[in-house]
């Protein structure tokens, strides 16, 4: 599922040279044999095996953000880790209690199961609604580089942009009652 890979454009680069791809799940690299689900492949061991199969993350049970003299960092964004930590600090810095905080910050657990993506999407989209609400940090995260929809600003004269944001406006709003039905937020307790 989402692994959140940030690479660079060398390493981007590096990884368009790869031409022996391989469908199939890795069980484990050894210097002479990568066994994998579909049987043994030879390998050597000068060679570079990535295995692109591999978790990113570990699965954990979600827990508030900002708790007594504890902040955890955790996504609130799908795949931007960056985007996610800075998010926390900026609301770490405003005047609010734990619990305020908290509640602009529903955590986005990866249990790494397809199963989890609407409630996923579903805590995604209540933090972005929450913290919208928000001036100071609405206006912050408008303005951020790391924020990937920033840049959205300067292309609002394009009337492809306007005619698109319209028709996801004009869908979001039963999406987001569906989500809420489907998955909803207490499907995961936070701890």
């Amino acid at each position: 599922m989402f692994r959140g890979a940030t690479i660079s454009l060398s390493e981007l680069d590096a990884l368009r040279s790869i031409r022996d791809v391989r469908p199939a799940r890795v069980r484990h690299v050894g210097t002479s044999a990568i066994s994998t689900d579909a049987g043994d492949v030879a390998n050597d061991s000068g060679r570079v095996v990535v295995d692109c199969t591999a978790a990113g993350l570990r699965p954990a049970p979600p827990r508030p953000a900002f708790e007594d003299g504890r902040i955890t960092m955790q996504y609130l964004t799908l795949g931007y880790l960056c985007w996610s930590a800075a998010l926390l600090a900026i609301v770490e810095a405003a005047p609010l209690t734990d619990h305020e905080r908290n509640a602009l910050c529903p955590p986005v657990p990866f249990s790494g199961r397809i199963s989890d993506v609407l409630y996923q999407a579903n805590a995604v989209l209540q933090g972005i609604a929450a913290r919208g609400a928000v001036p100071e940090i609405a206006g912050w995260n408008d303005a951020s580089r790391l924020n990937p929809a920033a840049g959205l600003g300067p292309r609002m004269q394009d009337h492809d942009v306007v005619d698109a944001l319209g028709r996801i406006g004009g869908d979001v709003g039963g999406a987001f009652r569906n989500l809420q039905r489907l998955a909803p937020l207490d499907r995961f307790p936070v701890a």
